[in-house]
């Protein structure tokens, strides 16, 4: 889902790099990946979000639960709401 946004957001014009670009430049931090959970467990961490309405919003938001681990991003609505989000 993290990829998708990120595509979404380039094409969009909100972000200049593509996925691929911005995936290689979080690499170079060593500890930023992307969640491997099986999607079904996703979708179910994501179904108790009920802050936004953003299906894609939810699931990124979700897949950090699921994994117990901080997310990245510099979303207002995510970074309010869910307290293991971080943007620096």
């Amino acid at each position: 889902m993290v990829v998708l946004e990120l595509e979404i957001l380039h094409e969009i014009g909100r972000i200049k790099a593509g996925p691929d670009q911005v995936l290689a430049a979080t690499r170079e931090y060593g500890t930023l990946r992307v969640s491997d959970l099986p999607l079904s467990d996703v979708v179910r961490e994501a179904c108790d979000l009920s802050w936004t309405r953003d299906p894609i919003d939810r699931l990124v938001t979700a897949h950090a639960i699921a994994d117990g681990t901080k997310l990245l991003t510099a979303d207002k609505t995510i970074l309010t709401h869910f307290a293991d989000a971080v943007w620096d």
